[in-house]
């Protein structure tokens, strides 16, 4: 009997001692699965604030961009409204001539 409940031990130490080997492996295999998820997460967040610094920066060089060109819009609208100016101004002193030239051709001349 003895002999039967030592047999016995020694299976349930055996299986005990296999079913702790294969706890450790699942402890092992799953702290290494963990270890991988915590590296792809790192890297995922470096890409990601990769791709939010590169979004700023593009943000900020077409809001450059931007303002650059309503400058030079606001510098050509400028040349613009000046040489309408400098056309009317024109324009005027052409009409007052030929109103001067009009006049003195429709004037009796004395003699």
């Amino acid at each position: 009997m003895l002999e039967k409940e030592s047999r016995k031990d020694k299976e349930t130490i055996c299986w005990l001692t296999s079913a702790l080997i294969r706890m450790q492996a699942s402890f092992k295999d799953e702290k290494y699965k963990r270890e991988k998820l915590k590296e792809e997460n790192l890297s995922m967040t470096i890409t990601l604030n990769n791709l939010v610094s590169n979004e700023n920066k593009l943000v900020t060089s077409l809001r450059n961009q931007e303002d650059n060109y309503t400058k030079e819009l606001l510098k050509e609208i400028e040349e613009l409204r000046l040489q309408i100016q400098s056309r009317d101004v024109i324009i005027a002193s052409l009409k007052k001539y030929l109103e001067q030239l009009r006049d003195s051709l429709t004037r009796p001349r004395r003699r």
